[in-house]
């Protein structure tokens, strides 16, 4: 299972990419932000891939941009689906998530608490070399019809979310990605909107950016 909660090569990589926005953070239940992306399946899931819902029992609070963590999650989706290409079965699902917290210096601490969603698809997986390079700029396994910034521009948004990404997959027997978001608490978000760069920041801007340090 590969964490990509950081990857500031890949984050360099992508300096020419402009990403002009600011976050404007509200309270939001993930769950519910889930059953709105799924009035869009019609639009982007095939009629030969079942879908499937498991969502924990009680409400998952987050801060979030909504239009950009929904973008996020899009994008997994649509790469889940395009690695079905014959049909299959696409499970989402969510529940709650414990991690140690990080030291961010200063005392600050990444919650232990963590909202998680989980994409999970039947398709065709992933062997060890190319899970390692799905977080580059451009990189594609679906030839001319891919643009390969998907799961890079996903990521990036997560991490402005204080969040992370995990990658499960081999060969023949799909893939699963799993999103943690932490739950709200103020210490984390304080204040809101948070402004973001005008373009993907440099790697020296992640030297104090905490990851997880176990994976579930």
């Amino acid at each position: 299972m590969l964490n990509y909660s950081q990857n500031s090569n890949a984050v360099k990589s992508l300096s020419a990419v402009n990403f002009d926005y600011r976050m404007r953070l509200k309270e939001y239940d993930l769950n519910g932000v889930i059953k709105e992306l799924e009035r869009l399946f019609p639009q982007c899931v095939g009629e030969s891939i079942l879908t499937r819902m498991d969502l924990f029992g009680r409400d998952l609070k987050i801060m979030a941009d909504a239009a950009r963590i929904k973008e996020a999650f899009m994008n997994l989706i649509r790469n889940a689906t395009d690695a079905m290409p014959s049909g299959g079965v696409l499970t989402l699902s969510t529940g709650q998530a414990q991690f140690e917290g990080v030291d961010l210096g200063g005392n600050r601490r990444v919650p232990s608490a963590y909202a998680r969603l989980s994409i999970a698809d039947t398709g065709m997986g992933m062997d060890e070399r190319t899970r390692e390079r799905i977080q580059e700029p451009f990189f594609t396994t679906k030839g001319d019809s891919g643009k390969g910034l998907g799961f890079t521009i996903a990521s990036y948004v997560i991490q402005h979310h204080r969040g992370s990404i995990m990658v499960d997959s081999e060969p023949a027997k799909g893939t699963k990605v799993n999103v943690y978001l932490p739950l709200l608490t103020k210490e984390v978000f304080r204040t809101s909107p948070i402004p973001l760069p005008s373009s993907f920041v440099t790697g020296d801007s992640y030297k104090n950016f905490g990851y997880m340090n176990k994976s579930l």
